[in-house]
């Protein structure tokens, strides 16, 4: 309890002094300084927007093929007699090449019977001809003749009348007269066939005159000529070989112009073709509309091969779409059409 006491009695003088010093410092001390609440200002660099042309593109994969291709396929048959030596595979031939030929004998034969039987028919009509004369002056004659037993007739039949003839002798004459009438009516119904072995005659010169056009065709046809200029992809033929009509002999791959089917994103062909409003009607769902259209935007491609760390590229156009969606992938086909591939070889290019 003492202890406690003397406690109090030292730590009260103690706190009150503090307190003293402490109001004492309050009193006499200048108030805190106040700052002012200010935006911060940072050092940044400024540049000024410009409106750009920005050119949408899209990029896709595909397999470069020829526009066109051209197969060799014999009309006719025969035995080569000819192969162009330039034709094998990876080789470029100009447009009216000479690919193979095939032996013309067995079609100069084929012409020569045909002409042969043109001239038989021929003869045969000009025969025609000088029977119907020979026919009309035998008539003439035959019907004088029947003139004569006509008027015998006449007599026979007064004298038989008046009972001064016997009738044995009366049927001979008539007899006589009807046989000669036959021998007249003969002469005229062979006259009378004669137009239509004309025009029998006739038609058999028209048909051999036909096989005759036929075999001078397929002697043009034994010859197979190359229409444009392109390069040999397959060939199965040599000199002496027997080729058969419908067998393909080549398989040629047009150079003037290439195609490249693009397989591309339909949101990204959507996103594509709607890049300029402006220009871009309502989309159809007609592929040869949207082809039409597709066209009308005139939009151009660049295909690119990559050969190693070499990449050659050449300009094209976008032609058409393709004829279907990919079902797996839901991709549409875009085809670009590369002109004159082969001749942009120059310049570090390759043929595609």
């Amino acid at each position: 309890m003492k202890t406690g006491f003397k406690l109090a009695l030292i730590t009260l003088p103690i706190a009150a002094i503090g307190a003293a010093v402490l109001g004492y410092v309050l009193v006499n001390s200048p108030p805190p300084e106040r700052i002012e609440l200010a935006e911060r200002a940072s050092a940044v660099r400024v540049m000024t927007a410009e409106r750009l042309l920005v050119t949408p593109s899209i990029t896709g994969f595909g397999v470069v093929t020829p526009e066109r291709a051209f197969e060799a396929v014999a009309e006719v048959g025969g035995r080569i007699e000819y192969v162009n030596p330039a034709l094998r595979d990876g080789q470029i031939l100009p447009a009216g090449s000479v690919l193979l030929r095939l032996s013309p004998a067995d079609f100069n034969l084929a012409i020569a019977q045909a002409q042969a039987n043109i001239r038989a028919a021929q003869a045969r009509l000009a025969e025609l001809d000088v029977s119907e004369q020979n026919q009309r002056l035998a008539l003439a004659i035959e019907q004088d003749v029947l003139a004569v037993k006509s008027s015998d007739l006449e007599r026979a039949e007064a004298l038989f009348s008046a009972g001064t003839m016997a009738q044995g002798t009366r049927d001979a004459a008539r007899a006589a007269h009807l046989a000669q009438r036959q021998k007249v009516q003969g002469i005229e119904g062979t006259l009378a066939l004669l137009p239509t072995q004309r025009a029998a005659q006739a038609e058999q010169i028209a048909v051999y005159k036909t096989s005759l056009s036929t075999a001078r065709l397929n002697l043009e046809r034994s010859e197979l000529t190359l229409p444009f200029a392109a390069r040999v992809a397959t060939h199965s033929v040599e000199v002496g070989q027997y080729l058969r009509a419908g067998q393909v002999g080549a398989t040629l791959d047009g150079v003037d112009r290439a195609e490249v089917k693009v397989q591309v994103s339909m949101d990204s062909f959507n996103g594509l073709i709607r890049s300029d409003e402006s220009r871009m009607p309502a989309l159809s769902t007609d592929p040869a509309e949207l082809s039409t259209i597709l066209r009308s935007l005139g939009l151009t491609a660049q295909v690119r091969l990559r050969l190693g760390d070499e990449v050659v590229s050449w300009p094209a156009t976008v032609d058409r779409l393709s004829d279907e969606i990919d079902q797996r992938t839901g991709t549409v086909g875009v085809v670009a059409i590369v002109e004159g591939a082969y001749d942009q070889v120059g310049g570090g290019n390759r043929p595609p």
